[in-house]
């Protein structure tokens, strides 16, 4: 099963929210000697970065983009539309692949584009003349001629985000604390004690993090009217759409509160004068382990929420862990 860390978070990537997938126009302001605000146009972008005068963007088919200044190369993007995540140092310019591999362009005086080889990394970052990945198993990696004074990035398994500085990283782990190493000159490395700290970005000689609540989504595997496909529903009936949670060896389908279950807009239906929640256990797929199974009125469903006909549902568990599970229906009569 595989748990996500949420953090409730010049270039600003205006979004427009549909389902769970997020894209946008891209804004940008300051100085733009180099063409570095002239963005392009579209609402079809992801995520943004920037380096020294140049900026960077993936778009929501996977491809990249990127403008400003060139001198090394670091706007001449890779071709693809496997791409997942991006990020910039100073000259040069770094991406994840969804395989989860890395490639990187541009500046390399440093070694900064020799990226490693692995397909477990899930975040990546530059600096001056150093990257810095983080991968699948929480543990980081930096490659980089400055890495020589840098030193390299502290050990462990329990990091869940990073930031490169121009001569500096931050790191922040799991438990809500910080971590950096590099040059010091300005206190950028005396992190601030404390376990609640989200997020975190690493500016030229300074830094930023976030205070706030950790929310931990683990995904989970749903089945929409078990044993039936392609899921048709027809929105005028009046009836009920059963939904099965399906629990793992990692995951109890039955921790989850069916109070907090929801999908496409619609809530756990309830029943009688009570108003109990329609919602029971079963061993739905018949590999031992006990399901959960909610039932949602059809009526309640919003096919505004649906993307490319994907239902997502979301919860928590009775101990406060989130869920997020998703699967295809087809609404019929076709709207």
């Amino acid at each position: 099963m595989y748990k996500k860390l949420f953090f409730s978070i010049c270039i600003v990537l205006a979004l427009g929210l549909s389902g769970t997938s997020r894209a946008g126009s891209v804004v940008a302001w300051g100085l733009n000697l180099n063409g570095q605000c002239d963005v392009p146009d579209g609402n079809d972008f992801v995520a943004i970065a920037d380096g020294n005068d140049f900026s960077l963007a993936l778009k929501s088919d996977g491809s990249l983009t990127a403008w400003g200044i060139n001198y090394n190369g670091e706007c001449n993007v890779p071709s693809g539309n496997d791409f997942v995540a991006i990020g910039c140092g100073t000259w040069h310019s770094l991406a994840l692949k969804s395989d989860g591999s890395l490639v990187a362009w541009g500046g390399n005086r440093f070694g900064e584009c020799n990226v490693p080889a692995g397909n477990d990394f899930v975040a990546v970052d530059g600096g001056y003349g150093h990257s810095l990945a983080l991968k699948s198993d929480g543990s980081l990696v930096g490659w980089g001629e400055p890495f020589t004074d840098l030193g390299d990035p502290p050990s462990g398994n329990d990091f869940v985000a990073i930031s490169g500085g121009r001569w500096h990283c931050v790191a922040l782990k799991s438990d809500g604390s910080l971590a950096a190493w590099g040059l010091n000159n300005n206190g950028e490395c005396d992190v601030p004690g404390g376990n609640d700290f989200v997020a975190i970005a690493a500016g030229g000689c300074h830094n930023l993090a976030m205070i706030g609540e950790v929310v931990v989504v683990s995904d989970v595997d749903i089945d929409i009217k078990p044993g039936s496909y392609p899921n048709a529903i027809n929105l005028g009936s009046r009836g009920l759409v059963p939904i099965a949670i399906f629990s793992e060896v990692d995951f109890d389908a039955t921790t989850v509160d069916p109070e907090t279950v929801e999908v496409a807009g619609a809530e756990v239906a309830v029943r009688g004068k009570r108003n109990k929640l329609m919602a029971h256990e079963e061993d739905v797929d018949g590999d031992g382990l006990t399901d959960l199974v909610v039932h949602v009125a059809t009526a309640n469903l919003d096919p505004n929420s649906l993307e490319d006909g994907w239902a997502v549902l979301t919860g928590e568990t009775y101990d406060g862990e989130g869920i997020e599970g998703e699967d295809e229906i087809r609404i019929v009569p076709a709207e």
